[in-house]
C-alpha cells in the first residue's frame, strides 16, 4: 500500500534582500483571520552563520501612491523597519517593494539598508489561490493590482544576456621618450 505525505501549504508573500554587508533579509507575509498583515523577518549573515529571526506585524500608512504598509521590530536598543510600498517605474509596471532601515540608540532617523533584491512576491501556494486575503490586503492597500504581486521571470545575467564585444588585439609599443617630455 501506497503512502501519500500530504504536504501543509503555507500561503504568504514573500521578499529577500541581499544587504552591501553580505548578509541576507528575508520576509514573509501573511493576512491573519482577523485581515491583520503579519509575518517575519529573517537577517542571515553568510560570512559568520548567524541567523536572527523575528515577528512582525504591518501597520498601513498613508494613502494613494504614498501608501506604505510597516512593521517595527525592536531588537533590544536597535529599532528595525520594514516597508512594503508600490514602485511604478516610469514605462514599466507597477510592482511592490521591500525597504529595510535601523536605527540605534542616540540616532535621530532611520538609516535605510542599500541592497539588491527586495521585490515582493506570492509564493507559489499564494498564487495558487484565486481569492487570497493576504494578496487582497497589499493590493488595496498599497494601490496596486494582482498582478503586481506575481512571481517574476529572472532576469539574465548581464554576461549572458549581453554577446561579448571582441576588443581589437593591439601591438605592444615601445616605451620612447621624446627629449623635454616625461612618461
Amino acid at each position: 500500500m501506497e503512502q501519500h505525505a500530504e504536504t501543509k501549504k503555507y500561503p504568504h508573500l514573500q521578499a529577500a534582500l541581499k544587504v552591501e554587508d553580505g548578509s541576507y533579509i528575508n520576509m514573509r507575509a501573511w493576512a491573519d483571520k482577523s485581515g491583520q498583515l503579519k509575518g517575519t523577518v529573517e537577517r542571515n549573515d553568510p560570512a559568520t552563520g548567524e541567523r536572527n529571526k523575528a515577528d512582525v506585524e504591518f501597520k498601513a500608512y498613508g494613502e494613494g501612491d504614498k501608501a506604505a504598509l510597516v512593521g517595527y521590530i525592536k531588537e533590544g536598543e536597535k529599532t528595525t523597519k520594514v516597508n512594503l510600498q508600490k514602485v511604478a517605474p516610469e514605462g514599466k509596471e507597477p510592482f511592490v517593494a521591500m525597504s529595510v532601515a535601523e536605527k540605534s540608540p542616540g540616532d535621530e532617523k532611520y538609516t535605510y539598508l542599500k541592497g539588491r533584491g527586495g521585490i515582493v512576491h506570492e509564493n507559489e501556494d499564494l498564487a495558487a489561490m484565486p481569492n487570497a486575503k493576504t494578496s487582497q490586503l497589499v493590493s488595496e492597500t498599497l494601490n496596486v493590482s494582482r498582478d503586481a504581486l506575481k512571481p517574476r521571470e529572472p532576469v539574465p545575467e548581464r554576461a549572458a544576456a549581453e554577446p561579448e564585444k571582441s576588443k581589437p588585439a593591439r601591438s605592444p609599443k615601445k616605451a620612447t621618450q621624446t627629449k623635454g617630455m616625461e612618461r
